[in-house]
């Protein structure tokens, strides 16, 4: 079932569903894909013909994933979650940057799929990338899942109560334009020492990471209201390293050298940290 929260990208009014098509009062049309998704990237929001991740990264991330080594951040975040959705009535909830679906498809599955209210649940997953999404429509098909940008979410104007944003980029002022008034964001990061050890295989020297500054949130009118952390080990065979190694940034900016000892590396124990931000926007 496709969102009734989706707007037209071009002009921001509402999408009505006809035949294979969403289609707006202004005769702007989008088609569903065969997988069940919108793409509602305008050409002039692009900067690349295929924006965000390629399908070689989607395949060893998806394959990365499916391993389990990241259940612990997911739990984690569906328990934070779940303190934050309404308790008295059916809720909205989007995931910014949501990838090929894994954060967001186990979220959808940790919940009873049984409205409080006679209003369903709207469940709706954004990434810039058609290939993000096309793995993500493969992964749930209850799921509204939408080629689009953060910066311009093509979502309904206050109509969001909670928005994921997961190892993603976050933009603050598009996020404000589709909370709901005292709507709430959770940004999933990765912390200071955060595979510190695969870091310091490929590179010659690890520099100390900080958490993005958010002070731009507060000055739009959000509240940091908590932060968490998590922070455990995983063993990784060679396979597992290099499949997460290229699913990082890390891989596109690390030297040859660093690579090379990477693919040498047959078996690695490395820290998983993780620091999870909510904001409520008042």
């Amino acid at each position: 079932m496709l969102s009734t929260l989706l707007t037209c990208p071009i002009d921001g009014t509402p999408l009505s569903s006809i035949d294979k098509q969403l289609q707006c009062s202004q005769g702007h049309h989008f088609d569903i894909s065969r997988q069940g998704y919108i793409n509602l990237l305008p050409v002039q929001h692009k900067k690349s013909k295929n924006p965000g991740d390629t399908k070689a990264m989607l395949a060893v991330r998806t394959a990365f994933l499916n391993t389990g080594f990241y259940h612990q951040i997911a739990n984690q975040l569906n328990q934070l979650a779940i303190e934050y959705l309404p308790e008295s009535h059916s809720f909205s909830t989007l995931d910014a940057g949501c990838g090929e679906g894994y954060y967001f498809d186990h979220f959808f599955n940790s919940l009873p799929q049984q409205p409080i209210s006679s209003q369903p649940n709207e469940y709706i997953g954004l990434d810039i990338s058609k290939f993000a999404i096309d793995a993500a429509s493969r992964r749930n098909k209850a799921i509204t899942w939408v080629v689009g940008s953060n910066k311009n979410p093509p979502v309904k104007a206050e109509s969001i109560d909670l928005i994921f944003c997961t190892f993603g980029f976050y933009h603050f002022a598009g996020f404000k334009k589709i909370l709901k008034p005292g709507g709430i964001v959770i940004l999933t990061e990765a912390a200071p020492n955060h595979l510190i050890q695969l870091r310091k295989i490929i590179y010659p020297e690890v520099k100390q990471s900080t958490l993005p500054d958010i002070s731009q949130a507060t000055e739009m009118g959000y509240q940091l209201l908590t932060t968490q952390s998590l922070s455990y080990d995983i063993d990784l065979n060679n396979h597992q390293l290099m499949n997460l190694l290229q699913m990082m940034p890390h891989f596109y900016k690390s030297k040859q050298a660093g690579k090379a000892t990477a693919k040498k590396t047959e078996l690695l124990r490395c820290s998983v940290d993780v620091n999870f931000r909510v904001l409520k926007l008042m």
